[in-house]
């Protein structure tokens, strides 16, 4: 059996239908009533637990586990104005060094733990290899991301001391169609500026585009090549420690707007794009990942180009009654 924490997550919910769907027994695990349902109708079992609570670890089998993949995290973009930097610690520390505890005591030799491309938010040479950690520390996103390092060094530390086999896979930007209606009924969806975009690309409308559009870089990954990803290191007898998951692959903001339009706007009313270069967006740096390594060890890669990855999603919402 493997655990999969974060079920009503991002990733979480992608990887374990998949693995569901190729007869893995999965066990999904997250705090969500919504998410409880929506996995029962689907025919996988779900177990509520709060991470944070060493105490209720109990809940979870203590027999036949292979390993778990640790995907549960607070992130920023889910805070709201009663988020404190104690929450960021209790569930992205204490709740990575519990999940670990619990798979010490009940000799489970293998993690497979997601980080966060914020933990390299300052660095300047590109591409950014494995080991590099050097982020801003200022803004919204330091907190947590000092919460995540917290986690990343217990996973490394139980390498070293107990003697697991612990991955680690860096997140860069993960794009796809969000279930996060699914999980959280009558609650108001937070829209991000891209998912605006395809919004307004489906309806033809007027897409403005703001600052500098052209300079950086930035190496966005689909969820579903995220998924394969971490079904790679799930498979993998061999791989341990950190590696980047992304694409490896680097395109302009205005790269993306315009493949953006390209895939969604009507063939008969395609949306104008109007650049603003004097307007301030926040896009001030480039990330491009190096997964050299990433695709020797894990026998791994990226299947989706960007434009493959908007296909996709347009399938997925036009199957979900998103778009007709």
């Amino acid at each position: 059996m493997i655990i999969v924490t974060g079920a009503t997550g991002y990733i979480g919910s992608y990887l374990i239908e998949y693995l569901h769907n190729n007869g893995v027994d999965v066990l999904a695990v997250g705090r969500s009533l919504s998410g409880e349902n929506y996995y029962k109708k689907k025919g996988i079992p779900f177990i509520s637990l709060d991470i944070t609570k060493k105490a209720e670890f109990s809940k979870l089998p203590k027999e036949d586990v292979t390993q778990v993949v640790h995907l549960a995290a607070l992130i920023p973009e889910r805070a709201t104005a009663k988020t404190t930097g104690e929450d960021f610690l209790l569930i992205n520390a204490l709740g990575t060094y519990n999940v670990l505890e619990y798979c010490r005591n009940n000799n489970v030799k293998k993690v497979v733990y997601t980080t966060s491309h914020y933990e390299v938010s300052n660095v300047k040479t590109l591409p950014i290899g494995e080991n590099v950690v050097d982020f801003i520390n200022t803004g919204d996103h330091v907190l947590y991301i000092i919460a995540k390092i917290a986690g990343d060094q217990y996973m490394l530390h139980f390498n070293e001391e107990y003697g697991m086999q612990n991955i680690l896979l860096r997140t860069t930007c993960i794009r796809g169609y969000s279930r996060y209606a699914a999980f959280h009924e009558n609650v108001a969806i937070p829209k991000s500026h891209w998912e605006g975009f395809i919004q307004k690309a489906l309806k033809g409308e007027t897409i403005e585009v703001w600052g500098d559009c052209t300079t950086f870089l930035r190496d966005h990954l689909y969820v579903k090549d995220a998924v394969s990803c971490i079904v790679s290191a799930i498979n993998s007898d061999k791989a341990i420690g950190r590696y980047n998951m992304a694409s490896g692959v680097g395109i302009t903001f205005k790269e993306e707007v315009e493949a953006i339009v390209k895939v969604f706007s009507p063939v008969n009313r395609r949306s104008q794009i109007v650049y603003r270069p004097e307007k301030i967006n926040n896009i001030n740096r480039s990330w491009v990942y190096d997964i050299n390594k990433t695709q020797k060890d894990l026998s791994w890669a990226p299947k989706y180009t960007y434009e493959n990855a908007l296909k996709d999603i347009k399938q997925e919402m036009e199957k979900d009654g998103t778009i007709k």
